[in-house]
């Protein structure tokens, strides 16, 4: 196991640390060297084995905590939050060094975290909770894309899904949602149930599901908005409009700029879309 804390012995050296749970175990001493020459390998910790925890960094540190595992040479690992304590730019090299472990050693690893980039990045099925329950257990890009009720679609995403109240209108397959001055087509969205006129429904989609134009698109997927604010974060920028008088962001080539005011026109995708009932909160 893993801890979020790093759990390290600090009188002891990082060779003792990774060692002490196969001596109380009375491994050959033979064995044991070799356990911690294979998980020094793997962690580049061999420069290290001679220091003591307060002469190593924060992901140094947590290196040698995997490595107390790693040593064990169990079957399941369990992280518990390992990266919480690291600044965003450990957090993101231990990330990588983590999944090239886990690619390596091919065990299984059950990993607990809050950080949904983590979750994303790491796992091959992840299970997303509340209150002590599994709303969805699936692959990733499942979870992201198809999310099972407004929980889990409200959790995971960075920036978060949008989301307007509204109905579902329409007769046979010209269905639509329909909410104050916006009505967008379902004729692309895979329902998973029938689609019933007047049902309370909340829709929602990803900022990068969308896109943004200078010239109307198709009936019944585009809309006019107003731009409420450009937000540049490097590569991308998240532009912020309101639609059907809520407040949405969509995300955007930063090499174009929006400005305050600017009236532009937003294209929907409702093949990547989700609707939800507004009743149960569940996948429509």
């Amino acid at each position: 196991m893993v801890f979020q804390s790093y759990a390290l012995y600090p009188q002891m050296t990082v060779e003792k640390n990774l060692s002490f749970g196969l001596r109380v175990a009375g491994l050959p001493k033979a064995q044991i060297q070799q356990r911690i020459a294979n998980a020094a390998d793997i962690l580049q910790l061999e420069p290290l084995l001679q220091r003591k925890p307060a002469a190593l960094s924060g992901g140094q540190r947590q290196r040698v905590a995997i490595g107390r595992a790693l040593v064990r040479d169990v079957d399941v690992f369990l992280f518990d939050e390992p990266l919480s304590n690291l600044d965003a730019k450990l957090r993101s090299e231990l990330r990588v060094e983590i999944k090239r472990l886990h690619h390596k050693l091919a065990n299984t690893m059950i990993y607990v975290t809050h950080d949904q980039i983590e979750a994303l990045t790491l796992a091959d099925r992840i299970a997303v909770m509340k209150g002590g329950l599994i709303q969805q257990l699936d692959e990733p890009l499942t979870i992201y894309n198809k999310p099972r009720n407004l929980f889990v679609a409200s959790f995971i995403g960075s920036p978060a899904m949008n989301f307007l109240r509204g109905k579902i209108t329409g007769a046979n397959q010209d269905k639509a949602f329909t909410a104050a001055d916006l009505t967008v087509s379902l004729a692309t969205y895979d329902a998973q149930e029938p689609l019933t006129n007047e049902r309370d429904v909340i829709f929602g989609f990803r900022p990068e599901h969308i896109t943004i134009n200078d010239k109307p698109g198709p009936a019944g997927l585009s809309c006019e908005a107003t731009v409420d604010l450009d937000e540049p974060m490097g590569a991308d920028s998240l532009v912020w409009l309101t639609v059907a008088g809520k407040p949405i962001s969509v995300r955007v080539d930063s090499s174009r700029r929006y400005l305050p005011g600017e009236k532009v026109h937003l294209n929907f995708n409702p093949a990547m879309a989700s609707l939800f009932d507004a009743t149960t909160e569940n996948r429509v």
